[in-house]
């Protein structure tokens, strides 16, 4: 054979031979581009769904009612999840990922999208087409009844060291105007809160740790000074979030004025018609406790939940209310206060171990 026509036949040999290896190297990158591709679906759908049942499981225990068979989230609650997810995940805009709560004990979450063909000219196809699903299992409603009628402490003050620098067996007025009108995140009116260490106030004992609280507080101290409008009788509110359920609100009162002619008497009340007939030094230890919604921070009556105007020993007073279901808020906004409400005289009652709860306290 001549050497033309050995170029001939090599020519001939690539021409043949090149589509097949072209189509053998595309395939292999296309190949590679499809599995990394659909990997990155895949997690995202996994990250999505994860991440709606972290959220069901912790809201349905709070969200669920005892009349609910099933509890349900909609789209508006669930799919914002997986939008986050796919700008995480770097998916295309056109790919699509879905969350949906359709169970009562389950998420599901699916992935669509469709990678393009970069050798699409030789591979004869233009995008390869992906899709993935994920089920995470989620809290059933009644798993979350049972959950949801736990004891759940939120929140409590006893008084102690180190939120304050008040001297054993000494006392101090913190939260008025010169520390404005706060303290450890409660909001003050008035004098403040006396934060008081002296035993012989507490008929020589004080339950819980070193100290306890007096809203009849002294306007002659550093906190108010230079403040003429002070008044002794104060307040202390705190204000939280709650979402709908069953709430209580527990502490301990002592009179510091103790009557000898009640001895071993509570005279305490869910309103003010319960103590009104007990009227010795003008009741003088009386503090109230109110529950207020947001909208309606005015101490009316109607939102009074408990008052105590004398015990000669420290006595625990239980307060049980309801956050109603308000259908274009998942928590609504609370204020519950303590407050001096006798005469003002510097001689109030006293007050520890204020607790907030959910459900109940724990024991």
């Amino acid at each position: 054979m001549s050497l033309n026509d050995e170029s001939g036949s090599v020519a001939i040999i690539i021409a043949i031979a090149l589509p097949a290896l072209l189509i053998g190297v595309g395939g292999s990158i296309e190949a590679s581009r499809a599995f990394a591709y659909r990997q990155r679906l895949t997690s995202a759908a996994e990250l999505a769904c994860l991440q709606a049942k972290a959220y069901i499981d912790a809201r349905k225990p709070q969200d669920v009612r005892s009349t609910d068979a099933t509890k349900l989230y909609p789209a508006s609650d669930i799919q914002p999840i997986a939008d986050r997810v796919k700008v995480a995940k770097g998916l295309n805009a056109s790919d699509v990922l879905t969350a949906t709560n359709t169970t009562d004990i389950n998420v599901h979450v699916s992935a669509t999208g469709r990678m393009p063909i970069v050798f699409s000219s030789i591979l004869k196809m233009q995008g390869v087409d992906f899709a993935v699903a994920r089920d995470c299992p989620v809290v059933s409603a009644a798993t979350a009844l049972t959950s949801s009628s736990a004891p759940q402490l939120l929140f409590t003050e006893s008084f102690e060291r180190p939120s304050h620098s008040v001297q054993y067996n000494s006392w101090s007025v913190l939260g008025g105007v010169k520390n404005g009108n706060s303290w450890n995140g409660w909001t003050t009116q008035n004098a403040g809160i006396e934060i008081n260490g002296q035993r012989e106030l507490a008929s020589n004992v004080v339950r819980f740790g070193d100290f306890f609280a007096e809203l009849d507080s002294d306007c002659n101290t550093s906190a108010n000074a230079g403040n003429k409008s002070c008044h002794s009788n104060s307040t202390m509110s705190r204000i939280m979030d709650l979402s709908p359920g069953n709430y209580q609100v527990r502490y301990w009162y002592i009179a510091r004025q103790r009557d000898p002619n009640q001895p071993g008497r509570v005279i305490c009340g869910a309103k003010d018609s319960d103590v009104s007939w007990y009227q010795v030094d003008g009741q003088t230890n009386r503090i109230e406790v109110y529950v207020e919604k947001s909208g309606n921070y005015t101490f009316a009556a109607s939102s009074m939940v408990d008052v105590c105007v004398q015990a000669d020993a420290w006595t625990e007073r239980v307060i049980n209310f309801v956050v109603p279901v308000d259908p274009g808020a998942s928590t609504t906004e609370y204020r519950i206060s303590w407050r001096a409400a006798g005469r003002e005289d510097t001689y109030g009652g006293l007050i520890d171990y204020l607790r907030i709860c959910r459900n109940s306290c724990p024991s």
